[in-house]
């Protein structure tokens, strides 16, 4: 995974996900970015094994892995909003 920053100050970075390779750019540190494809590389990879013997495209992995980690963002977001309450209503 290379990686370098522009003159900008956006960083760029090259992810090998599934055997082909991204450029991904933004303004988190290039460690940021990587982690994220590190993420995103091993839940395709836990997708992949857990359907055994049915063959998966691709596609249909980075649907599943998308899916799966928007679930994660969102029961995450809701517990974080539920906390939250309890906070106000506590003070």
């Amino acid at each position: 995974m290379a990686h370098q920053k522009g003159i900008t100050g956006i960083n760029r970075v090259t992810l090998a996900i599934m055997g082909d390779d991204y450029v991904v750019t933004g303004n988190e540190s290039t460690e940021y970015m990587k982690m994220l494809g590190r993420l995103l590389e091993e839940r395709i990879e836990e997708i992949s094994n857990e359907a055994g013997d049915l063959r998966l495209s691709k596609t249909q992995l980075a649907v599943l892995a998308a899916l799966q980690l928007a679930d994660d963002y969102q029961r995450i977001f809701q517990e974080h909003d539920e906390l939250l309450q309890i906070l106000r209503e506590a003070k």
